[in-house]
């Protein structure tokens, strides 16, 4: 049984709500006997608080309410009914008939569907009751949402304690606490140790004693007269958050990580080279008619200059020759554009514009918009420049 006072469970499938009531009601004669788990001369004991006394009556009149709602057919995996489950520890010194009525009178104002039945078992080892329930309401099946996830049964349990367990002096039972893994195989080696040193027994026969008592060791170190071990203390969070730590790897500026040795740098194409840094080159290498260029980025020293191989004739260059062809490159790109329009590079001074064109709200002189002029008006001045120039030129 559960480790918990009242629990909730789906019933889902055709025909469930039979097979739930034969158990509940004793009709199921395979779960009877020796092979059972349910005491047969005690069955007599057994209460019946709501609903009737056969499974098929109980059957009947889950049907008839769902009839009378206009409920025929249901999609596949719909819940069907709700089952509660309230249970007692054996050997309980409370009154198990007023118990069990409290708690069926207590689901039947915290749910507000109607109850098929109520049956409560006292032929098994602890006592419990069985409570069947309709999920049904304005004509729809509810019983996913009546059974709620997490939280609903949490308020539930919560519910069910405040107003039936404490009303009859018991305390708020919570489940047992699983024990760590660590735990555990301490207490198999502890037993393990106990019975070798005792018995005298085979280790295949030790693990074959040992092997059901692996997840629950505990009960097995009572009857051997052990303690349980105590699992060790769990590290603080200042503990944690002041422990030391691997420092980072260090990679000083300027020094840059070799490469593995046997892998060569990555190769690039003389067209993916950029230009020469000032005091630096690049060398390139020859090998069979395919060229290949290999960085070689190396401070010049002071004292000599260093050469660069070309790949096609072997001729060297100096660096100073080097450092002249890229100024002349410079040089010759700063050069003036005098072919390009004039109003393209603009130099005015203060001086240049007058007092009163200045704004003092954008910090600035107003600069007149130059006039636009039509492809026309230019095609016609140029001709006329042209026609004066040939006048000029006969007269002359």
């Amino acid at each position: 049984m559960s480790d918990y006072p009242v629990t909730i469970k789906r019933l889902k499938g055709r025909g469930i709500v039979r097979v739930a009531a034969k158990h509940n009601l004793r009709e199921i004669a395979a779960e009877i006997g020796a092979a059972g788990h349910i005491d047969p001369a005690r069955i007599h004991t057994n209460l019946v608080l709501r609903g009737p006394a056969t499974a098929d009556k109980v059957a009947d009149d889950a049907k008839a309410l769902m009839a009378s709602a206009g409920i025929t057919r249901q999609r596949v995996g719909s819940v069907m009914a709700l089952e509660l489950v309230f249970m007692l520890p054996p050997n309980t010194g409370v009154n198990v008939r007023e118990y069990f009525e409290d708690a069926t009178r207590w689901a039947e104002e915290f749910y507000p569907v109607p109850m098929l039945s109520s049956v409560v078992h006292l032929d098994e080892a602890a006592p419990h009751c069985h409570v069947l329930l309709l999920p049904i309401a304005d004509g729809h099946m509810i019983g996913s949402d009546l059974h709620g996830g997490r939280v609903k049964l949490m308020a539930m349990q919560a519910a069910f304690q405040q107003q039936v367990r404490a009303r009859h002096g018991m305390a708020r039972q919570s489940p047992p606490k699983r024990l760590s893994a660590a735990v555990r195989a301490e207490a198999m080696k502890l037993a393990r140790e106990c019975l070798e040193s005792n018995s005298g027994l085979s280790d295949a026969v030790l693990a074959a004693l040992l092997k059901p008592h692996a997840k629950d060791p505990e009960p097995l170190l009572l009857a051997l007269g052990l303690s349980l071990p105590t699992p060790a203390p769990g590290q603080s969070i200042v503990a944690m958050m002041t422990r030391p730590t691997k420092p980072d790897p260090q990679n000083p500026i300027g020094k840059a990580r070799p490469n593995p040795i046997g892998k060569a740098g990555k190769a690039a194409s003389k067209v993916m080279l950029p230009y020469p840094c000032v005091g630096k080159g690049f060398d390139e290498q020859a090998s069979g008619s395919s060229q290949q260029h290999e960085w070689g980025m190396t401070e010049p020293s002071s004292g000599s200059t260093r050469l660069l191989t070309t790949a096609a004739g072997g001729e060297t260059t100096s660096a100073a020759d080097m450092r002249a062809a890229d100024d002349e490159r410079v040089a010759h790109d700063c050069t003036d554009h005098a072919d390009e329009p004039p109003e393209r590079y603009t130099r005015e001074r203060d001086n240049d514009h007058l007092a009163d064109t200045w704004d003092t709200e954008s910090g600035g002189f107003k600069v007149p918009a130059h006039a636009q002029t039509s492809r026309r008006a230019s095609a016609e001045a140029w001709v006329r420049r042209e026609l004066s120039a040939l006048k000029i030129k006969a007269a002359g």
